[in-house]
């Protein structure tokens, strides 16, 4: 079976065959996948990707992803995200068409969509993306399913990691922004500290799951910003 992510990675000329060895034996949900890493470009990614294929999110149940129900619980499992992600981007959500990619539960919605002029979501899940419709948000599938191509800005928290072809999607959400417009993109950090500095055997074994395809290494910024 094709490992799609380490295709995508040489293909772009990330990594070679070489470049891959071994990093940790496991995942949390998962024993018979192990964790490779690039010593070219420093990605950590899965040995394997066939486990899991495109509808994957879109046939999940609930809100077995956040390991609860849509209640206050979640909201404390994302507060500290939620709030941080605030912090670090209302100026640039303030009076502007927002596009977010993989809300989820819609916490950062709740707590930004009011400065935006207007918030448009992209969640795969059906209950919750249905859940959210109730709530009074307008939220598709994919992105290719939004209609609009005029936003000022696009969020995209800790999604691009649990992509197969994230070229593409970046692409498909370039074309929905303004000239000018910008893709904030937050991504897991191949280079935390937990793991270069101190090597922690228990964060290791939580961290690494099945729908985490890669792990991106980058070292002062926690996310990167695409201009259209």
């Amino acid at each position: 079976m094709e490992n799609k992510i380490r295709s995508l990675l040489i293909n772009l000329g990330l990594s070679t065959p070489e470049s891959l060895v071994a990093f940790y034996p496991k995942l949390r949900d998962y024993n018979d996948i192990s964790i490779l890493k690039c010593l070219k470009s420093g990605v950590l990614l899965l040995s394997r990707t066939d486990h899991l294929d495109e509808s994957y999110y879109v046939s999940q149940k609930g809100y077995s992803y956040w390991a609860s129900d849509r209640n206050e619980a979640i909201a404390k499992v994302t507060m500290d995200d939620t709030q941080r992600r605030f912090d670090q981007f209302n100026y640039l959500i303030r009076n502007k068409k927002w596009l977010d990619i993989g809300t989820g539960p819609g916490d950062i919605l709740e707590r930004m969509g009011t400065l935006a002029s207007k918030v448009i979501a992209v969640e795969p899940q059906t209950d919750v993306r249905n859940n959210l419709k109730v709530m009074n948000y307008e939220v598709y599938p994919f992105a290719k399913d939004v209609p609009d191509s005029d936003f000022d800005i696009a969020t995209v928290f800790l999604v691009l990691q649990q992509l197969f072809d994230p070229i593409t999607e970046l692409n498909i959400i370039r074309q929905k922004l303004i000239p000018g417009g910008k893709i904030v993109v937050e991504v897991n950090n191949a280079n935390d500290f937990l793991f270069s500095q101190l090597n922690l055997e228990s964060f290791k074994s939580y961290a690494f799951q099945k729908s985490v395809l890669m792990t991106i290494q980058y070292r002062k910024l926690y996310h990167f910003l695409i201009m259209s």
